[in-house]
């Protein structure tokens, strides 16, 4: 990938998570990086194009570091702290309006991310789940009832309207929605290990 094309998507993605998608324009992204706008469409011949190739670059950074984290020979445990801290850092500085915009704005690419999302929850929580209940970190209930319940959770959680409802910072509300999931579901032994790796990561 050219290096002007990465300089470009890794700008507005950083740009579109502080001050969202709508008021973002391709003449502001041409001043700020000091760029011709013909550079800019070049690679991106409209904003709803930049827009989605952003959300991509994400997707494959999320991607990578999922399954990196899911491969690694850590604990079922230490594996889901590690996946809720690659989450809340990613969304860290995300502002909800975001989220509302691009579900107003660009409708298909929010269905995109809600079909990514899915499919990575599909691919890899019952894998950690059954991981998890060998090592006797987890409780045993069937896998794909607790699949099931995270992905309602997230799914309702990590959506527009409930940030349109409620007054949480998206950072916030994926923890919390994590730490209420795993209080029911971790065993006792994985209670101490996931207090004690958020513990550490919290430092």
């Amino acid at each position: 990938m050219e290096e002007d094309k990465i300089k470009i998507m890794k700008y507005a993605l950083d740009k579109f998570f502080r001050e969202g998608f709508y008021k973002v324009t391709m003449d502001q992204l041409a001043a700020e990086l000091r760029m011709s706008k013909k550079t800019i469409y070049k690679y991106f011949p409209s904003k709803e194009f930049l827009v989605q190739e952003t959300v991509e670059f994400m997707k494959g950074y999320i991607s990578a570091s999922i399954i990196k984290i899911i491969d690694s020979n850590d604990n079922a445990v230490v594996k889901i702290v590690a996946l809720v801290k690659v989450i809340t850092d990613l969304w860290m500085n995300v502002k909800e309006k975001m989220l509302v915009e691009l579900e107003r704005h660009y409708p298909k690419i929010w269905q995109g991310i809600d079909e990514f999302r899915v499919m990575m929850m599909n691919r890899n929580l019952s894998k950690l789940f059954e991981q998890g209940k060998k090592e006797g970190l987890i409780k045993d209930y069937p896998s794909e009832i607790v699949r099931t319940v995270f992905m309602g959770a997230v799914r309702a959680v990590v959506n527009p309207d409930f940030f349109v409802n409620n007054q949480l910072s998206l950072n916030n509300a994926v923890e919390m929605t994590f730490e209420i999931m795993l209080n029911g579901l971790l065993t006792e032994k994985g209670k101490e290990i996931f207090f004690e790796s958020k513990s550490g990561i919290d430092q």
